[in-house]
This record gives structure tokens, sequence and C-alpha cells, in this order.
């Protein structure tokens, strides 16, 4: 079968370019001629570009002037990480021809998902590729796989349109819980729910693709998308405790700390990071997602801002709920068994393949 994947591999983000990698992988373990879509939308694109010019230039001459000043101290190290992140993109991702507005109608299965591709806050409103407003050719079918909403700004607001995008599916399943309900109500299929992309690739695939990091000393990682000072001292009071250093993961660059940051980690770098950490302290979904994946200790940062939501869910699922602590906590490191986290993960696998293979037929 000839399968098209629609999802976020443009955004220079370890969890949007991993998660499409592992979802092309199992279905091309199963048989199947897979491509990813190269959809190109602004929104995914720009904010990754080596020259951080941006459109909101506001205030005065002054606050102009440190922006601009700011964009040119970056630009080396960002064309650095924009040229890591896209080779990884050309030499791992199985690309289509590029589309902008029209998605080609060649494909037997087009599969929408994962990451956060229904959050309007990222695609600037809705966009009608990520609802599946465009044309397929006769017999084909559009599926989601762990699709999210992310933090969906007014969707109560919104269900008109939702419900009529829903129609455009054959079959829909989501990631998270949060909106389980909402989408139940309104769609006129059934609405399930599946792993991330990257749970469903065999562990092993990953262990196998981690680098292992230049580094002597034993370190504990930080990783953070929403970040928090905060979480720097959990991860020193961690460190302290296991006789180790401390090195971050920056998983974006709008600014410089000097302290052990790595800025220009390739995503199987990445996962080479995570893999020979002594422990994991991440306020990130994918950060949680690879660290439950290579069994590995971690601690996730409730930072109670809305992007805690992403990872209580499969904590919660997996019983290691206790691995998310409240940012103003004092650890004391406990390590974690995983011989109960995965049989859960096992059969949630093996529900989330269930639910793909039902469309690959």
């Amino acid at each position: 079968m000839k399968i098209g994947i629609l999802t976020f591999h443009r955004a220079h983000n370890y969890g949007a370019v991993l998660q499409a990698y592992a979802l092309q992988e199992t279905l091309k373990e199963m048989g199947h001629d897979v491509e990813i879509i190269d959809y190109n939308p602004f929104y995914l694109v720009d904010p990754y570009k080596p020259l951080l010019l941006k459109n909101d230039f506001t205030g005065n001459l002054k606050a102009k002037i440190k922006k601009t000043v700011l964009s040119l101290i970056l630009f080396p190290i960002r064309s650095i990480r924009w040229l890591v992140f896209n080779k990884f993109i050309n030499t791992h991702l199985c690309l289509s021809l590029k589309c902008n507005d029209v998605i080609p109608n060649n494909y037997d299965l087009y599969i929408i998902g994962s990451d956060q591709i229904w959050n309007n806050r990222i695609t600037r409103g809705f966009d009608k590729a990520y609802w599946g407003f465009f044309k397929i050719k006769e017999g084909a079918n559009k599926i989601t796989y762990a699709a999210s909403f992310g933090d969906f700004k007014n969707i109560s607001e919104e269900e008109k349109y939702i419900e009529k995008a829903l129609l455009n599916f054959n079959g829909i399943s989501l990631r998270e819980n949060e909106y389980l309900d909402l989408i139940k109500s309104i769609s006129e299929i059934e609405i399930y729910k599946v792993l991330d992309p990257t749970f469903i690739l065999d562990n092993l695939k990953w262990s196998e693709k981690a680098i292992k990091p230049e580094i002597k000393s034993k370190y504990v990682l930080i990783y953070q998308v929403s970040t928090s000072p905060e979480t720097t001292r959990i991860a020193k009071e961690i460190a302290k405790q296991l006789n180790t250093i401390v090195v971050e993961i920056s998983a974006d660059i709008t600014t410089l700390r000097f302290n052990k940051i790595k800025y220009t980690v390739s995503p199987f770098e990445f996962i080479g990071w995570i893999k020979y950490a002594e422990c994991i302290i991440t306020t990130s979904f994918h950060g949680t997602a690879f660290s439950i994946i290579l069994e590995k200790d971690f601690y996730m940062i409730n930072l109670e801002n809305g992007s805690e939501k992403r990872s209580r869910d499969i904590l919660l699922e997996l019983d290691l709920i206790d691995r998310m602590i409240p940012i103003n906590s004092s650890v004391d490191f406990e390590k974690i068994s995983y011989t109960r986290p995965y049989s859960k993960v096992n059969v949630l696998k093996q529900n989330s393949l269930k639910y793909l293979n039902s469309y690959l037929k």
C-alpha cells in the first residue's frame, strides 16, 4: 500500500521529527511504501530560520536595536542547528516532492498526525490540510494517528468547524485524553486513543540509532521546552546526590546561556544523550516519552502552565505519575522499576497497532 503521512516533520523540534520518523519506519517494517508529504506551511518553517527576523519588532528604537543585535549574535549557532535538522530531515525521512497548497492525490492511505497538528495556536487558526480538506483518489482513505490539540484556543467556540472537519476522515485517533469526550460527542465514527508514534517503534531500534555523546563524566540531563530556573535547581540537586555534572540540551535558540548547554545536537544525538544519562529532568512530552522508551530514570517537572497535560496522560496510564513533580519540589532521587510500566506499554502498543492495521488492508 502507498501511504502518505502529513505531519509537522519540518519543525526543527526533536519530538516533531522523531515522531514522524517513528511512524514512517513502523509502516515500512509492515511492508508498505511510505512517504512523508513534504508540506511546508510558513508557521512551521519560519521560526527556525537562522536569522531571527520577526514581524513584531515593536517598541522604541532602543528595543528594536536590541532585538536586531540579538538576531545577529544568534545567527551563527542558529545556522548550524538549521543545517543539522535539515540534514536529518533530508536523510532519514522519505519525503515526497515539496507541496504548498495542493496535497498530492497518489496515495492509497493518508495518515494525518501525530503531533499537535490540531493546535490552532501553532497553525495560526485552522490549517485545512491537517483537517483533511483536500481531494484524494477514489478508494483511498484518510485517517488521523495520535492527533493532538495541544493547548487549543477557544475550542468550545469552534465545535461546528471541528464537527464538519471530522467528516473528512475514515478513522480518527487522538494522543491525549483531554479532548476525547468532546470529539466522541460530535463525531459520527468511533474515536480511538493511541500511543505517540515514538512508542510503537521498537525500543531496540531507538537504542541502535542513539549516538553516544563524547563526554567522560557521568551527567544528569535537562531538556525543557517550557523553561524555568527551578528545573535547573532540581537537576543540580539530583546531580549532587548522584555525584554527576549537569548537561542541558536546548529546545530552541532564542537566547544564549553560557553553561553546559548543547544547542546543535542532532535528533539521533538527542536520543544518545538520553540513553546514556544517569537521570533526565524534563518539561517536555517527548523528553518524558524517550526516557520511558529507553527505560531511564527521569522526573517530569510540572510547571502548571498547561504543557504538563500531554505528559500526565502517559504517566497515569503507565503508573509513573509519581515521576511528575511540582516545580517547588525538593527531590530525593529514586530509581524506576520498569517491569509494570513496560507491560502496560506493550498492551497500549498492540492496541495502537491494531487501529493502524485496520486501515492497512
